[in-house]
């Protein structure tokens, strides 16, 4: 699939995906049947169910937060660049190790 051209589904595939999804098959594996994505595969079976009638989708329910540590304890903490969880030494550590390998990568390369 060329990025930027949007697919047109067939009625075939239609009934395929939702087929695929009431056996538990996943949106990536639907996505490698179909030659696509499984964002766009999501995207596409949600529009279906909508024509058909579905109540609208509702937001997943998020990981709940571990209480914060005590500011000079090692705990979970929320990176500010990503959002995940991580572990953090203390309250000063709030750039989680894989952001801070990419502003590494990244300023790296910008030095003249």
């Amino acid at each position: 699939m060329t990025a930027g051209i949007r697919r047109v589904w067939t009625p075939e595939e239609d009934q395929q995906i939702i087929a695929w999804r009431a056996e538990g098959v996943s949106y990536r594996d639907i996505a490698e049947r179909l030659n696509s994505n499984g964002a766009s595969i999501a995207s596409h079976f949600y529009h279906i169910a909508e024509q058909a009638g579905a109540p609208p989708r509702q937001p997943s329910p998020s990981k709940p937060i571990p209480p914060p540590a005590a500011p000079d304890k090692p705990g979970a903490r929320k990176c500010l660049c990503c959002s995940r969880t991580f572990a953090s030494a203390h309250a000063g550590n709030r750039i989680c190790w894989r952001c801070k390998q990419l502003a590494e990568r990244v300023t790296v390369g910008c030095q003249a």
